[in-house]
This record gives structure tokens, sequence and C-alpha cells, in this order.
């Protein structure tokens, strides 16, 4: 009997003989070929979590770097990766719509009637960019009716409705303006000389303008949230800094080196990742100084640990 184990500790016991025997038949032996499908499903998707996971802990998780060492300095750097590495997504997701925008086109469809004199008028499209616009109009006495054609699948949730301009020569001229259903009344009323104007217009840059808006913010938020802590011991001053820089400002604070009681890694369960850490300063009156934000432990899982450790040595802890 085969027993393949599973993450949670279970087995299933399987007949290899019957495995085989219905391996190619068809619907009435599905079960084996499920099983077979949930196995690799199951192999697979371990794999490929614990690539990402690997892949994660070298390209963003970092403990505290060495910048600076001598005999009597020490400077350590924390660099928020993952954070950055958001503000970088948000400011090519923004690149990449402002791009689309200056491609974006706009599109009107109008008409004017004059109803005391009900056969004059004209009927204009109009397309726009951002360098340029293209008109093509038509006298009323050009038109011979104006439908709503249908686009998309309703099945899908994109059903939408296009102006379809038919011309007395036999030309049907196409709007690329979506109005509602409920506006052909409008269109009826506009050729039974009951209106006298009608406009429709497909014009996507508030979409646009919001989804830059939005990008430009999401890199804004992180940028800010993000501080890059720098921790310098001078046994020259005395000195304990600690310097927090973002986006926006640089925040510095000091500590005597004789109110350090000890250096610690404060750690808390990070879910399917990993545990996190962070290293703490506590001081002789109780405060406790934390250096850096919760950061996930290294591929090695002493990243923190190392850090602590080599403070602790420069302090003589």
């Amino acid at each position: 009997m085969l027993r393949p184990y599973f993450g949670d500790g279970s087995q299933v016991s399987v007949n290899p003989s019957a495995t085989i025997a219905v391996w190619g038949l068809s619907d009435s032996c599905e079960y084996p070929v499920r099983f077979r499908h949930f196995t690799e499903k199951a192999i697979l998707g371990t794999l490929s979590f614990e690539a990402l996971r690997f892949l994660l802990c070298k390209l963003f998780i970092a403990p505290m770097k060495v910048i600076y060492k001598s005999e009597n300095k020490l400077a350590l750097q924390f660099c928020p990766w993952f954070k950055w590495t958001f503000v970088s997504v948000f400011n090519i997701c923004a690149i990449v719509v402002l791009f689309a925008l200056l491609a974006l086109t706009w599109e009107t469809f109008e008409c004017n009637r004059n109803l005391a004199l009900p056969t004059q008028g004209h009927c204009t499209i109009t397309q726009h960019n951002w360098i340029s616009k293209r008109q093509r109009s038509w006298q009323l006495e050009e038109i011979k009716d104006v439908t709503l054609k249908t686009v998309g699948s309703e099945r899908r949730g994109s059903l939408r409705y296009q102006i379809q301009l038919v011309t007395t020569t036999g030309i049907i001229e196409q709007a690329e303006v979506y109005p509602k259903p409920s506006q052909q009344e409008e269109i009826q009323q506009f050729l039974k000389a009951q209106r006298s104007r009608i406009k429709f217009q497909r014009d996507q840059r508030s979409y646009g303008f919001f989804c830059f808006t939005l990008c430009l913010a999401g890199a804004a938020v992180f940028g800010i949230w993000a501080e890059r802590v720098t921790l310098e011991i001078s046994r020259y001053t005395q000195r304990l800094t600690l310097k927090r820089r973002n986006w926006i400002r640089t925040r510095t604070t000091e500590y005597p080196l004789d109110q350090i009681a000890e250096v610690t890694v404060q750690k808390k369960r990070g879910g399917k990742f990993g545990p996190m850490g962070r290293i703490a300063i506590a001081l002789k009156d109780g405060k406790t100084i934390v250096v850096h934000p919760y950061d996930r432990f290294d591929t090695e899982g002493n990243g923190h640990e190392r850090s602590a450790a080599m403070i602790c040595r420069f302090l003589a802890l």
C-alpha cells in the first residue's frame, strides 16, 4: 500500500494495482485521477511557496548592515526593502498610467436642430486627443436614421450600446460613444423634431487621472511609512544616536551610553513566511527604545541576533 503524507500529518492509503488498472479509464473511475491531480498540485504548490519564500528572504529580508566600524565608532543601518519595493511598484504603475493617458482619445457625438426650421441642423462626430481633433459633420437632410448597436456580452457584464448614424447614401457611420439604453428616447425625440439638441461623449480621462493619483498616493504613503534607520554608537561622545529618515523628514534622537541596560531582539509570529523580529534597547530607567519596525528573519534565521550581539559587544554589555 502507498501512504502519501500531507502537510497536516494525515495520510491516505492507495492500492497501486487498483490505481494502475483504472488509470486510463473514463468517468466511472475518476477518483484515482483526481487523487493524482490533487497530489501533483499539492507538490507544485509546496515547491512554489518555498521558492517564493526563499526569493523574498534573499531580496527583501535583511538585518541591520554594518556601514562603519572602528575601535571607537560603530554604525549600522536598517533599510525597509519590502516597503521600498511597493514604492517602486506604485511609481511604475503611475508611469504606465501616465503614458496611457497621453495615448488616450475621447469622442463626442452631438446633434443640433433649429426647432423653428426642423430641417435645418447638423450632426457631428469629433475625435479628440491631447494634440489635435478630427471632426466629421453631416446635415440633417443627409441623415436617414440614428440607432443603437449592441456591443459586448450581457452574460459577461460588458453589454454596451454604440451609436450608428445611417446616411441617405446607405453609409453607416459609427461613433465610439456608449449611451445608456434609457437615452434611446432622447434620440427618437430628436429625430421627430421634438428636441433641439442631443450630446453623448466617451471620455475616460477622469478614470485615468484617478488611477494616476491613486498610484502617486500609494507611493507617497509607503515612502513616508518606510523609514531608513541608522544607529551610531560613539565612544568619543559616549552617545548612541538613532536617525530615522523618510521622504519628508529626518528624526534624530540621542541616548547616553551609560543609560543602556541591554540590547534584545523582540519576536512575534509572522504567518506563513516565518517569524518576525526587531531590535530593542532597554534603558536603565525602564524605557525601551525600538530601533526598527518588525522585519522578517533572514534565511539563516539569526540575522537580528547577530546585529544585537554586535551592539552588545561594542557596548561591553
